[in-house]
């Protein structure tokens, strides 16, 4: 795939979890794909990222720096990307996921455009609480 139709593929693919397989082709409508993708994507980077900070409030050693929280953030973008590609993909039938994206591309906007990022954030939101109290 070249051009536009290679651009919007991720929204198509994150889309078709809620649309199903028929929002990969190319005669779907592009719009109804790409709102679902960026919906469907934005609640899940929500829903884990409010996981993620649960999980920091039980284990405080994950927040014990900004380091710390920067390694645990993006471990956990890592992990996110494997689990959920690799194990819950398959299982609910998602196949396009783990076989028609690049592993490197995945890495890097996991781990670090998800992990590092929702680090950066947490300290950020840290800091700021910080300075009100």
């Amino acid at each position: 795939m070249m051009g536009p139709d290679a651009f919007f593929m991720p929204l198509r693919m994150i889309g078709a979890m809620a649309l199903g397989q028929e929002a990969l082709e190319p005669s779907y409508p592009l719009l109804t794909a790409a709102v679902a993708g960026i919906v469907v994507h934005m609640l899940l980077s929500i829903l884990y990222g409010a996981i993620f900070a649960a999980i920091v409030g039980a284990i405080p050693a994950f927040a014990s720096s900004g380091f710390m929280l920067l390694v645990a953030t993006s471990t956990f973008g890592l992990a996110l990307w494997v689990i959920n590609f690799y194990l819950i993909a398959p299982v609910a039938g998602w196949n396009w996921f783990p076989t028609q994206t690049n592993p490197i591309v995945q890495f890097f906007a996991h781990t670090f455009f998800y992990g590092t990022a929702l680090g950066l954030y947490l300290i950020w939101a840290r800091d700021r609480a910080g300075e009100e109290a």
